[in-house]
């Protein structure tokens, strides 16, 4: 599946355009940014644009299976880094500090009777 992303003016507006095969959204793509002064557009999924070239400001065309796994290897990234937090973090002689003062836990007023 592949996303096709246009920007619309000063404004953040955006469309965004579906196409199940990649050589349809790399015609969208090249639609929106040639030469021409008038584009149409059509995705896999019915949605149909009609645009001057002049409105659009950027153009982004994405293959959604790669963004995909670009997503989990930065959250994987993201969580090694927690890791090696906590890690340091338990390590850290101010942070033990201060957690040793913080003296113990507060009783709870309803027990387990």
């Amino acid at each position: 599946m592949y996303s096709l992303t246009i920007h619309f003016g000063p404004s953040a507006m955006v469309w965004q355009f579906l196409f199940k095969e990649k050589i349809d959204g790399q015609k969208a793509y090249v639609a929106a940014t040639g030469s021409d002064t008038v584009f149409h557009i059509e995705d896999s999924f019915g949605q149909q644009a009609f645009f001057k070239a002049e409105d659009s400001h950027g153009v982004l065309l994405e293959d959604l299976d790669l963004v995909e796994e670009a997503q989990i290897q930065r959250s994987l990234v993201n969580a090694r880094a927690q890791a090696k937090l906590n890690s340091r973090a338990a390590q850290d002689p101010t942070l033990r500090a201060a957690q040793a003062m913080r003296g113990p836990a507060m009783i709870q007023p309803m027990g387990r009777g």
